[in-house]
């Protein structure tokens, strides 16, 4: 793929992780982001490839520095029930951006869901 087409490079990043070339699919991931660095298929897509090489610490730390990461991360918890960690995600990603309406919300519905009304208003 060329090395400045985004697109290239993803499909080229998802054809070696399918081939179990995790550390050329990374490093095809790491290209997309240099050329966009909030693009989430590459954010996504290149954590589970560090995460598939036992690179977790970096893995998770590239999802706390993301907000999409982080408000898919407070859905899925908030899916599974576990509200205090949904929670934390949602505060997470207000960090990023405090004025994120999905971040707001749904963290108030958490906050609602806790019992926590008055911090939820």
């Amino acid at each position: 793929a060329e090395r400045s087409n985004l697109m290239g490079q993803l499909l080229l990043a998802s054809c070696k992780q399918r081939l179990g070339k995790k550390v050329e699919a990374l490093a095809a991931y790491e290209a997309g982001l240099l050329l966009d660095k909030h693009n989430i298929a590459a954010l996504v897509n290149g954590g589970i490839v560090l995460k598939d090489l036992g690179r977790r610490e970096e893995a998770v730390e590239a999802e706390r520095s993301n907000l999409m990461g982080q408000l898919l991360l407070a859905s899925c918890k908030q899916r599974l029930g576990k509200k205090v960690e949904a929670l934390a995600a949602y505060e997470a990603g207000l960090l990023l951006d405090k004025h994120n309406i999905a971040a707001l919300v749904n963290g108030g519905i958490v906050l609602k869901d806790l019992g926590r009304r008055e911090e939820a208003v």
